[in-house]
């Protein structure tokens, strides 16, 4: 399973774990094994997520010391990035509620729907 989690494509998995493609391709044919490879390749995505949500407060952290240059040009670009990015989290942020409350509505109505 690692090499399917690792690599582009079956054929790819296939040559670096010693197993046939036919044997990869049946066992993604599975449900208990895509199951486990969707759970594995969710861990995956949470410390990548994890790491970079680390990353980017450390990144911020250095911006708003720019902000203190004695630099004009290197305060003005700290304080351009820090506001885009802001701006950009403020959306997303505001998309992510807008989408939730659209699922719920979504929900809502399939609810009531099958009551009647």
């Amino acid at each position: 399973m690692p090499y399917l989690l690792n690599t582009t494509s079956v054929e790819e998995a296939a040559k670096q774990s010693g197993k046939s493609r036919s044997t990869l391709q049946r066992w993604l044919r599975d449900p208990e094994f895509l199951r486990e490879l969707a759970l594995q390749q969710q861990q995956i995505i949470k410390g990548v997520r994890d790491k970079l949500t680390a990353y980017m407060m450390l990144a911020v952290d250095v911006l708003g010391e720019l902000l203190e240059s004695d630099s004009e040009s290197v305060r003005r670009q700290a304080a351009r990035d820090l506001l885009t990015i802001g701006f950009n989290a403020e959306k997303h942020f505001e998309l992510v509620r807008r989408l939730r409350e659209l699922e719920e509505a979504v929900d809502l109505n399939t609810e009531v729907g099958s009551l009647r």
